[in-house]
């Protein structure tokens, strides 16, 4: 790194971040890691050595006879029936085709695509970039990114076990435990393939907590319904205990980067510290973990319960690690603070109000490395009902949703559900979130966002007043999401950019400079000029602007939201500066049947029980108009990635524009319903 990186390194990362990340260094360079960490062998012999009061073979018999508080008893019948009632016969087969695939070794990935992984299964194997990773060397010798690997994250992602979860399901629905002995054959084959601290299994220590957390709920399944012996326990138990040392050894680094995987690697370390009192640093493991994530949340979740990474699937991400938390730390009376509680609770509040009514979509905003870390209803991966109503009867409010698939998240966690609906449901209104920068507006059939923010913790796009707008569960204007954290460019830099959301690029730019990976330099900043209702009471106004473009280009960007009713919006961007300026407004819409008025500068959109018309005036400004989808090369342009790994061709406007400024350019968007 020359000097110049290095200090705009500092600078974003500021002096704190950036000390630890070079002590963390040290400690991989110096040898430091492989002592503390060492590639040495560990199975029920050594496990022996770090139990208190108990053989490694009775240690079956103590989790019997005195089972720590868990979620679930396998053995509860009532439980049981509960848990099948959410099942109707279409989500019955869905189960059972998955669980079936799993057992001969095809596995989803990132919630979309199926690859064989073979049996025994290739843990090594990456099937999206079909590398086999190296597994002969320690686990601190890997580059995440190392040249001719591809992408860590395709390697990482079946050994998160979070196809363990259907198996556990299965177990239940189909009243058969020979899915939990399914399970526990490829926790073996995993702990056969994986020698403690070499391969890249081994290098994040979330990977390991999440992977943990998967086998908790197999262990506990099959030690309650007793079909695992004493000796698969021990070896299993082994396992838990030399990846949980693994956490505890590194987990400063996680805390060193200040995002979900310090909460994920705390809670690693608590869940195994109270599920296994015997072990000899569970005390320790225990009072760390807490301690950790309650600092951790405190820091992460921002006080108007938006939360540090700046992408909603993160968000989920962790509202299911806090939810996991709040409901261990309540059933071992070991509670975190009142403070934590309360960001918990802003966090969940937050995200309700950022989901669609009709499909419990969220906007496709930030990064999205495909996380869905409690698989325990049957919805999609894009759906967020059941997070949001676990998370709410946890906190001991209304449920947020009538009764549906998305309450079998709530019956694993054993968080009790209302016998019957009050007609209490929470609703949803037009909010302001200041402190992460979100807007969101809500009237009848339609749901919109935006965002206004001046960065103090790490971005991941240059994407400053975007705008997303919802109709009747069709997400008309969307964000195009972030496909993948490693891969070839153009994609690498084109998820990320300006030109990949519904805001305005100015000659051909990002707001920000792009560092390398995920460093952004010159951070946007904003200003939010206001918001209210108009004086007839038809609807409301937002109003903000960026300085992104300023320093480069002399040019700052404001834009005004009018919103009157559910079907009639318009949005005014104005560009203010001394200059002669061009660049291009985009409008990134859902993939539908799209007809293109290029002498009315207008696009008509077919959706579902309705039309919309997306009409744009701007004066002697305006140069062209077209509808790009799907274009590649060198500037690619019309893409999406709902899923990790995976994109999509859709629609977009792009009117290129010039002039002397100020310029002005207004989009106005109607829609008409067939019904």
């Amino acid at each position: 790194m020359n000097p110049k990186s290095a200090v705009n390194m500092v600078k974003t990362l500021g002096v704190s971040t950036t000390i630890k990340r070079v002590v963390n260094m040290l400690k991989v360079r110096s040898g430091f890691i492989e002592r503390i960490d060492p590639a040495e062998a560990f199975g029920v012999e050594q496990l022996q050595r770090h139990l208190k009061g108990v053989a490694p073979s009775k240690l079956l018999k103590v989790i019997q006879e005195s089972p720590p508080p868990f979620f679930f008893d396998a053995k509860d019948d009532a439980w049981r029936g509960r848990v099948r009632q959410a099942f109707d016969e279409e989500h019955r087969a869905a189960l059972l085709e998955r669980v079936q695939k799993i057992e001969k070794g095809i596995i989803r990935h990132y919630s979309a695509t199926e690859f064989d992984m073979g049996r025994p299964i290739r843990w090594h194997w990456a099937p999206q970039d079909d590398v086999e990773w190296p597994a002969d060397r320690h686990w601190c010798r890997y580059g995440q990114f190392a040249a001719g690997l591809g992408d860590v994250k395709n390697v990482w992602e079946i050994n998160r076990f979070a196809f363990a979860y259907d198996l556990v399901r299965a177990s239940v629905v189909f009243d058969d435990d020979r899915w939990l002995g399914v399970g526990l054959d490829l926790i073996d084959e995993w702990i056969d393939a994986n020698p403690p601290a070499l391969g890249p299994q081994w290098n994040c220590g979330q990977e390991c907590a999440l992977r943990l957390m998967s086998w908790h709920f197999v262990v506990r399944a099959a030690v309650n319904r007793g079909v695992i012996d004493a000796d698969r326990l021990a070896r299993i138990a082994a396992s838990i205990y030399r990846q949980t040392a693994r956490i505890d050894h590194y987990i400063s680094f996680a805390c060193s980067i200040r995002n979900n995987h310090s909460l994920s690697e705390a809670i690693g370390l608590y869940t195994t510290g109270v599920l296994y009192p015997w072990f000899d640093k569970s005390v320790r493991w225990r009072q760390r973990g807490h301690s950790i994530l309650a600092r951790e949340v405190d820091y992460q979740c921002f006080t108007d319960g938006t939360y540090i990474q700046h992408s909603f699937n993160y968000h989920r991400l962790a509202a299911s690690l806090m939810l996991w938390a709040t409901r261990l730390t309540h059933l071992h009376e070991d509670r975190l603070p009142a403070r934590t509680h309360a960001a918990f609770e802003r966090h969940f509040d937050y995200l309700f109000q950022m989901v669609d009514d009709r499909s419990g979509r969220v906007p496709n905003y930030g990064p999205n490395d495909g996380a869905l870390i409690l698989p325990l209803a049957e919805c999609d991966y894009l759906d967020y009902r059941p997070i949001l109503q676990a998370g709410a009867r946890q906190l001991g409010k209304a449920d947020r949703f009538e009764p549906g698939q998305w309450d079998e998240l709530s019956d694993w966690l054993g968080i009790e559900r209302k016998a019957e609906p009050d007609g209490a449901l929470a609703q949803r209104t037009s909010q302001s979130y200041p402190t992460g920068g979100y807007y969101n507006f809500r009237a009848g059939d339609a749901f919109g966002m935006t965002r206004c923010h001046t960065y103090f913790e790490r971005p991941h796009e240059a994407d400053m007043l975007h705008f997303d707008l919802w109709y009747r569960g069709q997400n008309v204007l969307r964000d195009a999401g972030s496909y993948s954290y490693n891969c070839a460019e153009p994609w690498l830099s084109y998820f990320k950019s300006t030109a990949a959301h519904n805001t305005i690029e100015i000659e051909g730019a990002n707001q920000m400079v792009k560092g390398p990976r995920f460093i952004w330099y010159e951070w946007t900043r904003s200003e939010f000029i206001g918001r209210g209702e108009f004086d007839d009471g038809a609807g409301e106004w937002w109003e903000g602007r960026h300085f992104g473009y300023e320093k480069r280009f002399g040019v700052v960007h404001t834009r005004r939201i009018e919103r009157r009713g559910s079907d009639d919006w318009r949005v005014i961007d104005t560009l203010i500066g001394n200059t002669q300026t061009g660049g291009m407004l985009r409008w990134r819409m859902i993939d539908c049947p799209v007809v293109l008025d290029e002498k009315e500068n207008a696009a008509t959109l077919s959706l579902d029980n309705a039309t919309a018309t997306i009409s744009i005036s701007g004066g002697d400004a305006l140069e062209s108009i077209e509808i790009v989808r799907g274009r590649e090369g060198d500037k690619p342009d019309g893409w999406e990635s709902l899923h990790y790994g995976r994109k999509s061709p859709l629609p977009v406007i792009c009117v290129a524009f010039a002039g002397k400024l100020p310029v002005t350019l207004e989009t106005r968007i109607k829609i008409a319903p067939s019904d």
